[in-house]
């Protein structure tokens, strides 16, 4: 439906990291502690000078869905768990989304401890003792999956 997409204040902040384990460690911190409401993470193959030297190698990028009020908190924290000397991390915003989905994304990015109305919440102030739900009427995100294992039809017996 067109009415219910909307300008948001949402971002999607980027990181590489070398291991997937660095990845989901990160990744998942920052969802515990309720500075962004999804991390996604992906292998992928990255190419860059480096001491003055071509590497070529394979890394995983962690994608943090939050708002931009958010950014300078995500970005500390990334900073301070990243073992890398000079790690990449950027914002790209979300200028169009699913509302529900942008309310879901604002709502979980609603750092633990935090003290005031969030209205896109669906909560009381200072009510941060459940997991951010999806807001009245909408469903609830579906948790993303990989490849299926195989693309055989199913067996009809």
């Amino acid at each position: 439906m067109p009415g219910d997409r909307t300008s948001t204040d949402c971002i999607a902040v980027v990181t590489t990291i070398g291991s997937r384990d660095e990845a989901r460690r990160i990744g998942r911190t920052l969802v515990e502690r309720g500075l962004v409401a999804c991390a996604q993470i992906e292998e992928i193959e990255s190419f860059y000078r480096w001491d003055d030297a071509l590497q070529d190698e394979r890394e995983w990028r962690l994608l943090l869905k939050t708002v931009a009020a958010r950014y300078d908190d995500v970005e500390q924290a990334i900073r301070a768990l990243h073992p890398y000397e000079l790690p990449a991390i950027y914002a790209l915003p979300v200028d169009r989304a699913f509302a529900p989905y942008a309310a879901w994304v604002r709502s979980g990015s609603a750092a633990l401890g935090d003290a005031g109305p969030d209205p896109g919440r669906g909560g009381q102030a200072g009510d941060f003792t459940t997991t951010p739900q999806a807001p009245e009427g909408a469903m609830a995100p579906v948790p993303e999956r990989g490849p299926p294992t195989s693309h055989a039809p199913p067996d009809d017996r």
